[in-house]
Parts: C-alpha cells; sequence; structure tokens
C-alpha cells in the first residue's frame, strides 16, 4: 500500500511532462521500488521518466545520454518483472523514440503490444503515435486526447507537428489547449 503511495504521486508528477515534474517524480518512484522490488509499473514508470526527460534536455542542448540508458535498463527490469503489462511494453517503446538506441521497428511493436494489452490507456496510443513518425492525421493521437483530453504533452507535440506541415489554425487551436492545461509549460 506505500508503495502504490509513493508510485501514485510519482506518475501524476511524471504525466506532468515538465522538468520539474522529472526531478519530483524520480526519487518517489524510487521509493516504491525499494518498499517493493518486484513492482513492475513503477520500473515502467521510472524508465519512462528518464527517457522523457532526457528527450526533453535534449532539445534544450543539455544532453544527458545516461537517462536514455537508465531508462532502457528499467524497462527491461519492467518487462522481466511484468511481461503483460501495458506500462511495461510502452516504456520499451519509450526506450527506444528518441535514444541513441533509436529503433523504429521495436519502438512501434512495443508501443501497439501496450495498447493490445490495455486500449484503455491514452499514454500506449501517444506512443503509437510517436514510434511510427507521428503523422498529424493519425488517428491514434486523436484517441490519445480522446481518453485523456487534459494530456498537455499530446496537445503540444501535435500541435507542433501540424505547425511544422503548415496547419497553422489546427496547430493553435492544440498549442491553447496545451497552455490551458499546464500554462507555466516552457515548450508549448
Amino acid at each position: 500500500a506505500e508503495a502504490n503511495k509513493y508510485f501514485l504521486e510519482g506518475r501524476e508528477k511524471y504525466l506532468l511532462f515538465q522538468s520539474k515534474g522529472f526531478v519530483e517524480a524520480e526519487p518517489l518512484l524510487k521509493k516504491a521500488i525499494e518498499l517493493d522490488p518486484g513492482f513492475g509499473a513503477a520500473y515502467a514508470i521510472l524508465s519512462e521518466n528518464y527517457t522523457a526527460w532526457a528527450n526533453r534536455l535534449k532539445k534544450t542542448g543539455r544532453d544527458k545520454p545516461e537517462f536514455f540508458e537508465k531508462g532502457y535498463e528499467l524497462a527491461k527490469k519492467a518487462l522481466e518483472l511484468a511481461p503483460q503489462s501495458a506500462a511495461a511494453h510502452r516504456a520499451m517503446a519509450s526506450a527506444h523514440l528518441g535514444s541513441p538506441r533509436t529503433d523504429a521497428e521495436v519502438c512501434e511493436t512495443e508501443a501497439r503490444k501496450a495498447v493490445e494489452l490495455d486500449s484503455a490507456d491514452f499514454l500506449s496510443y501517444f506512443f503509437v503515435w510517436a514510434c511510427t513518425g507521428a503523422n498529424p492525421d493519425d488517428p491514434s493521437i486523436k484517441k490519445c486526447l480522446e481518453i485523456n483530453p487534459r494530456f498537455a504533452r499530446g496537445w503540444n507535440d501535435w500541435g507542433s507537428v501540424l505547425a511544422g506541415v503548415g496547419r497553422h489554425d489546427e496547430a493553435i487551436i492544440c498549442l491553447q489547449k496545451a497552455i490551458e492545461i499546464i500554462p507555466w509549460d516552457s515548450m508549448a
């Protein structure tokens, strides 16, 4: 019960997809694992926390390749502990997205397996979208945001992709939604 408390707090911080959230999530998720070394979901979210944090730092010119490696190792552990967990497969997809070990095929396969295991998990749809090239018309991003319309990173990333293909009116709508959800987000 106590491990789950730390896990839920850490997951909440991670889901902000903010540098501050990544920093705050790390000790909470580590504490959950310390209290329950067999807690596969905690390994999975800590893995995603490291890879998302590494990608965020990479975008701002402050590479931390060791975070990608930590993310990969934790994803392997999550899969070992919970091979039928959507979170574990999603973590492995995340570990293969934007990292030095990027493998688009593994990324897509793991993300699709996560959706197959839990079709109500918005993050799994997000990773399917991201791992398959972030096509602005891919239904995966729409499904992700339908399941969780408060997922600021999804709105932000979709808006950025739409802007990149010249669909500015749609991009503005997405980016405004991201800002409404997390007004202090420097990436929006």
